[in-house]
């Protein structure tokens, strides 16, 4: 296990960076600054790259925020996107025997040397065929140079990424050198672990294309990643940090849950575990509606009596996966059925729900009719939104509580509790919540908390407010929890 680890949720949107310093204690959001600005957790992940007469100029956070396309300005737009719809380059076949002699960079300087034309070498090249030929041997295709076809822009994926690192980790390293309660002299010797969308399995989530990027970038930086876990996936990073809160706590060099999971829904069910009680099994749902995707994870606490053997974490059961049905998309076709020039909204489509007077249009009740048909136009697009993230989490869930397989035998009664969290840009919308909580409520399937996003409404953070059935009661998440669940989550001990 890590003493310390620098876990990185690389946003499309917003990239929050959280740094563990000691295997115990509670972490949070690093803040960052950049230049004479405020200082910020959610850093935008927005790029542009200008062309000057000095070559290609690569600006991040503010100075690329609100910016738009000109001549000599590329905005690229969701470029985490493209970076991880990247495929593997195909290799072209090696030369083998005469064909690697031919081809060689030795028979190059010998031909230069001894005047061989380009004819005779051809020629050798040739004969060197007819006897491969001759003997049986299949000829091996020519040597090509082969791009992927993944990256269609006007600018190099690889560049910018290496680009975005170094001037993020730029900033992390002046963050943590300039807060002397850590004692770190040297920052880039702290190990860094990345959240990435669950398109792969946990094990094999380092192979992806997008994620050997990454790791080259950091790598380019100074840095260097954990080598157990490098990249965890954003469902169950943004799970355990809501579960955990960012508390961890070691016991003989291993997760302690009992107390990590002291603010946790799921410690006063542990707490009721006795021989007068129903066996309680706990599951707590949690979906993150992103800019890019949507993630959804399952966290089971199953006791098991039988096999008392077993740790804590040994009977938590996890599931995770990601969409790629995200705000961007809905922020896209909501930009598009405005008209621009009624003056409704400003600036550009990132920004489209930082505008005030959308977000009264969206969520108020409005008196003119030309309110009244914007409204009407917008909500459309919402509502189909909504239906893509719900068919996106009921798929999902479906397939969690199938990979549960067969509950084990057990003389006692089963009694299950759920909980629900819903985070992410997405969980401001109130239809889209909503409409994940009908979803569930449609399976039979009842929570005793929901946790959710403040929505645009002024009730501190933390306090309870008892649904319309009264038999649930839903809670506003802590500040951190609501953007940087995740990264707070990657910082956690559990994985190393």
């Amino acid at each position: 296990m890590n003493e310390q680890v620098l876990s990185i949720d690389f946003g499309s949107s917003f990239t929050k960076v959280c740094l563990r310093g000691a295997t115990r204690g509670e972490v949070d959001l690093l803040p960052l600054k950049e230049g004479q600005l405020s200082t910020v957790v959610l850093v935008p992940s927005t790029a542009v790259i200008e062309n000057t007469p000095a070559g290609r100029e690569y600006l991040f956070g503010a100075n690329a925020y609100g910016r738009k396309p000109d001549e000599n300005a590329t905005i690229p737009l969701n470029w985490k996107r493209l970076l991880f719809e990247m495929t593997p380059p195909v290799e072209p076949p090696q030369p083998m025997g005469w064909d690697a002699l031919l081809s060689s960079a030795e028979f190059r300087s010998l031909a230069a040397r001894y005047q061989l034309t380009v004819n005779d070498a051809e020629h050798l090249r040739s004969l060197a065929r007819q006897a491969q030929q001759f003997a049986g041997i299949p000829p091996l295709a020519p040597i090509t140079t082969i791009t992927t076809s993944a990256n269609p822009s006007p600018y190099d994926l690889v560049t910018l990424t290496n680009k975005f690192f170094q001037w993020l980790l730029g900033l992390v390293k002046a963050a943590i050198e300039a807060e002397p309660k850590w004692g770190i002299r040297r920052p880039s010797g702290i190990l860094v672990r990345v959240t990435v969308p669950a398109f792969a399995l946990e094990t094999q989530l380092a192979q992806l294309p997008g994620c050997q990027v990454i790791r080259q970038a950091i790598e380019a930086a100074g840095w260097r990643m954990v080598s157990v876990r490098p990249f965890v996936s954003e469902p169950l990073a943004n799970a355990f940090g809501i579960m955990t809160h960012g508390n961890n706590h070691d016991h003989n060099n291993r997760p302690y849950l009992p107390e990590m999971l002291k603010k946790s829904p799921l410690r006063p069910v542990m707490a009721q575990q006795s021989s007068a009680n129903p066996l309680l099994v706990y599951r707590i749902f949690v979906v993150d509606i992103g800019a890019y995707t949507t993630d959804c994870a399952l966290i089971c606490y199953d006791p098991q009596p039988e096999t008392e053997d077993l740790t804590v974490s040994q009977r938590m059961k996890r599931y995770g996966e990601s969409d790629p049905v995200g705000t961007f998309k809905l922020e896209r076709d909501l930009f598009d059925a405005i008209d621009p020039e009624d003056g409704l909204v400003t600036g550009e489509q990132s920004r489209l729900f930082q505008d005030r007077r959308f977000r009264e249009l969206l969520n108020s009740p409005t008196r003119s009719a030309s309110d009244r048909l914007r409204r009407q136009r917008c909500m459309e697009v919402v509502r189909a939104f909504a239906e893509q993230v719900t068919a996106v989490v009921s798929r999902s869930f479906r397939s969690f509580l199938a990979s549960e397989g067969t509950p084990p035998r057990t003389s006692k009664k089963r009694e299950i509790r759920c909980d629900l969290a819903v985070t992410g840009g997405g969980s401001y919308i109130p239809m889209v919540a909503e409409a994940i909580r009908t979803v569930f409520a449609e399976q039979g399937i009842k929570f005793i908390n929901t946790y959710i996003s403040q929505q645009l409404q002024a009730t501190p953070a933390g306090g309870a407010v008892p649904t319309s059935d009264g038999s649930s009661h839903t809670h506003f998440l802590e500040e951190k929890l609501i953007r940087g669940g995740t990264a707070i989550g990657g910082a956690s001990i559990i994985f190393g």
